[in-house]
């Protein structure tokens, strides 16, 4: 008798009772046929040290426990910065957890990573207007740079003052990106809505260009379409963020939109119309499915960029 199976990602090979006697033909899947042969080969001792999370190995929610990020949250940016001992103890956190993963995308050839909660979220970097700090970026670029991998930098144009000075209101739905969630770093549940001050906006991207100049691959924001991320019902407001992030960062570095969640085509239009499309260089759609609709969607996408040019 011969079994066969198709694997979405890697192979794993399964010793079950009773199948000893069974021949087991292994293939693969169309989307696992495009794994590289890096990643097939590489050896990873399959224990928790060694895991790493797909596509966010940088990925500060990901890397923090709840406890931390509880900690964090209630602290907020501020006052975590306010905190020398607390602060010590995450950098020494990422650095730990940095130089056990960088090592392993380096074996299995992966050159570029992305993360949510890092490098490109606002309040990070400037939770005080006009001030700028990297405590806990610095490690993620210095390890990662190490090992020789690069970064998407998913642009969160969240800052707590921009968004209190905005007048938005706390929406309890979203209360699990605050507490534990992408936003953990962000004090108040609040909004998330459109940036209010783009000047400072501006500002705040020149500033970490500045200090990371070799990063050239920017998404803004993530799955940007989506109602919770506060532009998700206002594709002409985050065509404006689009053009006023590539007017801070210029045209040498590639910007990708916030992936679209799946299928909001009136949305896309909309911002195609309001000329968001002139400020980016690839378009991005993620599926969270397993692309059920891959075929269609895509069909539907090529349509619009075809018309859009």
């Amino acid at each position: 008798m011969v079994m066969q199976y198709s694997l979405i990602a890697l192979g794993i090979a399964l010793a079950l009772p009773g199948l000893a006697a069974e021949e087991i033909n292994m293939v693969d899947s169309a989307t696992a046929a495009l794994v590289s042969d890096d990643l097939r080969t590489l050896v990873v001792d399959p224990t928790t040290d060694h895991v790493l999370e797909p596509m966010l190995p940088y990925h500060l929610q990901g890397v923090l426990d709840s406890t931390t990020r509880n900690t964090v949250h209630t602290l907020g940016m501020i006052g975590l910065y306010n905190d020398a001992t607390t602060l010590d103890s995450i950098v020494a956190t990422l650095e730990e957890t940095f130089a056990e993963r960088s090592p392993i995308l380096q074996s299995g050839g992966l050159t570029l990573t992305r993360d949510l909660t890092g490098l490109g979220f606002w309040e990070i970097h400037e939770s005080t207007p006009g001030t700028y700090r990297f405590d806990l970026t610095d490690p993620i670029v210095t390890s990662a740079s190490s090992y020789g991998v690069n970064h998407l930098v998913v642009i969160q144009p969240y800052a707590l003052w921009d968004q209190l000075t905005a007048g938005y209101t706390a929406d309890s739905d979203n209360d699990h990106l605050y507490n534990g969630g992408d936003f953990f770093v962000l004090k108040e549940n609040t909004g998330p809505g459109v940036a209010s001050d783009l000047s400072r906006y501006r500002s705040f991207l020149q500033a970490l260009q500045a200090e990371y100049a070799n990063i050239q691959y920017y998404e803004i924001g993530n799955e940007i379409d989506n109602a919770a991320t506060g532009y998700g019902a206002a594709p002409l407001n985050y065509a404006t963020l689009v053009a006023s992030t590539r007017t801070a960062l210029g045209d040498d570095v590639q910007l990708l939109n916030g992936g679209t969640t799946d299928i909001n085509y009136t949305y896309w239009n909309s911002f195609f119309d309001a000329g968001g499309g002139d400020d980016i260089d690839v378009f991005n759609v993620h599926y969270n499915n397993e692309k059920t609709t891959v075929q269609s969607s895509f069909a539907q996408f090529e349509m619009i960029l075809d018309n859009y040019n």
